[in-house]
């Protein structure tokens, strides 16, 4: 039976995905010798919490080339300390106890080391795990000033669903994680700083493949400063990482038998741009579950339509746009748990 919802844009959570997944040490633990890249993209509101969110990144402008990310051990007889290098600062871990703690980072510039180690992960994490943890530490900058670091870190599994990466590739079992980081900086002056870093996890795949960090420093003299970033760390680059069996083994489960583009096929929308109504029409090669949803560009939901199984054959369908306000929009059509999208334009 068929059943339409108008949504209203606060509505978080829809039948669309179900894509509940946890983080855990054997499959998303650092390993000595990954090596993987990281590149900036425009930066992208991290959009809503809760489970079954869509995310999607696909029309972001590439801002910077691809950077290397390494990871290794801090020495050979400690395997529980791990380095990754990226964007040219070292960052200091240590695996203890189920949980992931920064101990301290350097580059040319900084040098910092975690007296109150940071907590950064536990293994397992799952959807609505948390974890929080006081932290302390001292430095130097450029080789003289003295630095003084003390604050608070609050880590949360605050998401769950579907992301479509700037590649267009669609990740369904996907966790998201919430860390916010509040201290104050001391040397030259004062600042306090606050820092606010999402990052996605996708099934079959060992590290964060998308990040949005968004930091503000308030100084003495009250004027603030704020820096936002996203960044994309591409699946193609990261399914080179050697010898991740449990990972592509995963990878090797979720690729489904037939495309999107092979079930659904001919795919029209009329007309385009819209005014009141929109028209579907496509062909389908099989049987199967088919449901519509349209988001804003901000990944707000406004309208889910569910049309159930339908048979092989040609199907065309109008979807009422009245209540829309004049804009950009993204069509998603979910084919037995595969996504086609097309760009609306409403009038």
């Amino acid at each position: 039976m068929k059943q339409k919802y108008i949504l209203p844009p606060l509505i978080i959570a829809c039948g669309f995905f179900s894509a509940l997944s946890s983080i855990r040490y054997d499959l998303n633990h650092f390993r000595a010798g990954d090596h993987y890249t990281r590149q900036e993209m425009e930066y992208v509101q991290p959009g809503d919490t809760g489970l079954n969110v869509l995310w999607n990144f696909q029309q972001l402008d590439v801002i910077n080339e691809k950077n290397p990310v390494y990871t290794f051990l801090k020495t050979r007889e400690d395997t529980c300390r791990f380095v990754v290098m990226e964007h040219l600062t070292r960052f200091h871990y240590l695996y203890r106890e189920d949980t992931l703690w920064l101990t301290g980072f350097e580059n040319k510039t900084v040098k910092m080391d975690f007296f109150g180690h940071e907590a950064r992960l536990r293994f397992p994490f799952h959807y609505g795990d948390s974890l929080c943890s006081p932290f302390y530490g001292t430095g130097i900058y450029c080789q003289k000033i003295p630095l003084v670091a003390k604050g608070r870190t609050s880590v949360k599994a605050d998401a769950t669903g579907t992301l479509i990466t700037p590649d267009n590739d669609t990740l369904h079992h996907v966790i998201r994680v919430k860390q916010q980081r509040s201290y104050t900086e001391t040397g030259h002056d004062s600042v306090n700083l606050k820092m606010e870093t999402y990052s996605w996890y996708a099934r079959g795949y060992r590290y964060p493949i998308f990040e949005t960090v968004t930091i503000t420093e308030r100084h003495i003299d009250s004027t603030e400063v704020g820096f936002k970033n996203s960044f994309y760390y591409p699946l193609p680059d990261m399914e080179l990482i050697p010898e991740d069996i449990l990972n592509e083994q995963l990878r090797q489960e979720d690729v489904p038998a037939d495309s999107t583009e092979q079930v659904i096929l001919n795919c029209v929308t009329f007309p385009n741009p819209v005014r009141n109504t929109l028209g579907i029409r496509y062909y389908l090669s099989k049987e199967v579950s088919v449901s519509y949803r349209i988001c804003d560009m901000n990944g707000f939901p406004v309208i889910f339509l569910s049309e159930g199984r339908l048979s092989q054959g040609d199907h065309q369908h109008i979807i009422s746009m009245s209540q829309c306000l004049p804009g950009d929009y993204i069509l998603y059509i979910l084919v037995d748990q595969k996504v086609f999208t097309k760009t609306i334009i409403k009038q």
